[in-house]
Parts: C-alpha cells; sequence; structure tokens
C-alpha cells in the first residue's frame, strides 16, 4: 500500500492548495529553518518516459496542524 499525503497550505503568493492529496509518496522533508515542507511523489499516472518523481514545497506558516500516523507500516501525513 503507498503512503499518503493530505496538503492544505500555501505552495507561493496568494496560492494555497486546499485539500490537496498525494498517493505514491517516496519521501517528505520538513526545514523548520525555512519553513518549508517538501513532498516527493510518483506521478499517478506517470506523464511518459523519464517523467521521474514531483517535488512540491509547501509553506508551513500559519499552518496549525501537522500530524503524521503509521497504521501496518504504511505512513499517512496531514497537514491543514
Amino acid at each position: 500500500m503507498p503512503h499518503t499525503a493530505t496538503i492544505t497550505a500555501k505552495t507561493g503568493p496568494d496560492r494555497i492548495n486546499t485539500a490537496m492529496a498525494f498517493g505514491d509518496v517516496k519521501n517528505f522533508a520538513v526545514d523548520l529553518r525555512t519553513m518549508v515542507l517538501s513532498i516527493e511523489n510518483i506521478p499517478v499516472p506517470p506523464t511518459g518516459p523519464g517523467s521521474g518523481d514531483t517535488i512540491r514545497e509547501y509553506d508551513l506558516t500559519g499552518v496549525t496542524t501537522f500530524t503524521v500516523t503509521i497504521t501496518a507500516g504504511v505512513y499517512a501525513l496531514v497537514v491543514s
């Protein structure tokens, strides 16, 4: 079962993703100094040969909930 993430946070000036769901999450990193969350996932469906992984960054300033749960070895990340 793939790891998942659901994110409600800013991606840039006046750009917010609300309850954006990601499947096949490979990695996430939190930089507390810059208040940035990076999510790395495999696009589904892949966009073609050599499409590679997708990395998105979110501003954590103003985020009030950050939860990571593990159930049967599957991670779920929720940010809002």
